[in-house]
């Protein structure tokens, strides 16, 4: 793109199309010139042969006759009897004026050889014997290398010719005596010789030219003039309020929101200049609202974090405060319920089991929400390792296992293991995440139905563990609320009852902060896929853990800085296997 100014585009333009015009008009005139300097050689080339056919028209119908009256019929004398003799002498005089022009006769068989037709003179000479009615040749001819514009008219015979050029005997002695009897005889009266007058072509043009001068030269300074005040014209009235614009441009731009311009020439720039202004005090105002806004939202965010802070603490600690009671009476229920010493009645039983039961669920319901309240103050810990997924699903299958005999599910493990079945991942919080799908998966189920947990590598450098069941399947209009926190799946009131709501979107956010992803597809009549994807060991792509690393951390708290700066290490060249694990390690410590 150009970076040249819109005066200095203007002016090139300007001027490239004035010299176009200048060019094409010096062509044109200069042709006219050219024309008018050839009709006016060609015009006095006519005046020159008509001055010579007069003189000669006056010796051959007045002179030679009185002449011969008073002197006699063999009388000669050439220089008041001889037509070509008088007709090149008057020529001569004539030429005195025109130096640059020429004169000749021309004729196959002259008495003076300087008469003699050379070869374009015989050319001319056959023409107008061919061609009996033409009058007149116009053209170019050559002499001594020189071209001329020439005009040749024909002398065709007449008796008074023959007197002098039929016979020798016939001929005057004072001719033959002046001239000899060696050529110049011979004629008839289809004879035919020529005279021709020309000027050199060099002489035209160079008149042309100057005519073309003389009146280019007032043009030329009058065109140069309008240039000039057109470039103060379009300064004045285009490029200065330009420039003011662009000034007040980089005042806002600075900061100077205040600033506004002023009235400028021409309607449509103060057009331009009054919505300028109108936009630098709209931004000022916006500008200014906008520093309310945030400041009225920097106090809010202040509050709502002071309020959270202390729910957060205010759940941790309960959560640690309920467990430590929990734990005591569920670990004096289960010592009820297997003390061989001291048997239960059948009454007694149930009622331990009812105890045992529910302190379970109440002890799953506050490790939910102590996972709720660790999430939201961003203190979950992991401890990334090479991991055995086969034997990670293995366990939580092992887990879940009585939870679905208890309904008559069964869980189908196809996990499997092997080398190409390693993660790096958190293997606590990974059975962590595949058994909370794995007691999803059965609890929404049907009674009788199953339960299918297996792995496939679906996207390049993943594993995808995915758990399916049997059961109703999750509305269309519910499943974009999934993993939304306290949203519980199904609408039948006694599974709804066993669990907060928070699972699912606990099970996200530990996937994601593993650099997984999480995911599932449901029909309502035919059941649920939940899936999870976890980086296999052999995975060293580092952007995928710096993505995860990014998650709810604040832009400007030091972990985030510690992370731009890993982040960096891998725009500059290819990252080895040992320095991807590295990074990683860094990124979660």
């Amino acid at each position: 793109m150009s970076h040249r100014s819109l005066q200095s585009r203007f002016m090139t333009w300007l001027v490239a199309a004035t010299i176009g015009i200048f060019v094409l008009a010096a062509v044109i005139l200069g042709l006219r010139e050219r024309q008018a300097a050839e009709e006016l050689a060609y015009s006095t080339n006519q005046h020159i042969i008509a001055t010579v056919d007069a003189s000669q028209a006056y010796i051959r119908h007045i002179a030679r006759p009185k002449a011969r009256e008073i002197l006699g019929d063999d009388a000669f004398f050439k220089e008041f009897m001889s037509t070509s003799y008088v007709g090149r002498g008057v020529a001569d005089e004539v030429l005195d004026l025109f130096p640059d022009f020429y004169f000749k006769f021309a004729t196959l068989k002259p008495h003076n050889e300087r008469n003699r037709a050379d070869a374009k003179e015989r050319e001319l000479i056959q023409l107008f014997r061919d061609n009996p009615d033409l009058k007149e040749w116009r053209g170019l001819i050559e002499r001594d290398g020189v071209p001329y514009l020439s005009v040749a008219t024909p002398i065709r015979n007449s008796p008074e010719c023959l007197e002098c050029h039929s016979t020798k005997d016939a001929a005057p002695a004072q001719l033959i005596e002046d001239y000899g009897d060696s050529d110049g005889f011979g004629y008839d009266k289809d004879e035919v010789s020529i005279k021709s007058v020309g000027v050199p072509l060099e002489v035209t043009v160079a008149q042309s030219v100057s005519n073309a001068f003389i009146t280019f030269s007032p043009m030329l300074a009058l065109n140069v003039v309008l240039l000039l005040t057109a470039n103060f014209l379009f300064n004045r009235f285009v490029t200065a309020p330009i420039q003011a614009l662009r000034g007040g441009a980089n005042e806002i731009r600075s900061g100077q929101y205040d600033h506004r311009i002023a009235q400028l020439n021409g309607r449509e720039f103060n057009t331009l200049a009054n919505a300028f202004n109108d936009m630098a005090a709209s931004i000022e105002r916006d500008i200014e609202a906008r520093k309310k806004a945030e400041a009225s939202l920097s106090d809010a965010k202040r509050d709502a974090d002071i309020a959270n802070k202390a729910k957060s603490e205010f759940l941790a600690s309960m959560s640690h405060e309920l467990r430590t009671p929990l734990n005591a009476v569920l670990g004096y229920a289960q010592m009820l319920q297997y003390d061989p010493s001291a048997p239960l009645t059948e009454t007694q039983s149930l009622y331990v089991d009812s105890i045992v039961a529910g302190g379970n669920h109440l002890l799953a319901l506050v490790s939910d929400v102590l996972d709720l309240a660790m999430i939201e103050a961003d203190q979950i810990d992991l401890d990334i390792d090479e991991i055995d997924a086969g034997k990670v699903g293995t366990a939580a299958v092992a887990m879940a296992a009585p939870l679905g005999r208890e309904r008559g599910i069964v869980i189908d493990d196809r996990v499997g293991g092997g080398a190409d079945m390693m993660l790096r991942t958190d293997p606590v919080r990974m059975k962590q995440v595949v058994l909370n799908l794995l007691t999803n998966a059965v609890k929404f189920n049907t009674e009788g139905g199953s339960v299918t947990i297996e792995a496939a590598s679906v996207t390049p450098g993943f594993l995808r563990i995915s758990v399916t069941d049997t059961g109703q399947g999750i509305p269309d209009e519910d499943q974009a609320r999934v993993f939304h926190m306290f949203h519980r799946l199904g609408a039948d009131p006694m599974i709804a009852r066993e669990g907060t709501g928070i699972g699912l979107s606990v099970t996200k956010y530990l996937v994601e902060r593993m650099a997984g992803r999480v995911g599932f597809s449901s029909k309502v009549g035919q059941g649920s896929t939940f899936w999870i994807e976890l980086p296999l060991a052999d995975n060293d792509n580092v952007l995928i853990w710096t993505e995860a690393m990014s998650t709810h951390i604040d832009p400007i708290d030091k972990d985030h800085q510690v992370l731009v700066g890993l982040w960096s290490k891998t725009t500059f060249h290819d990252i080895t296997p040992t320095e991807a694990t590295e990074i990683i390690e860094d990124l979660i410590n």
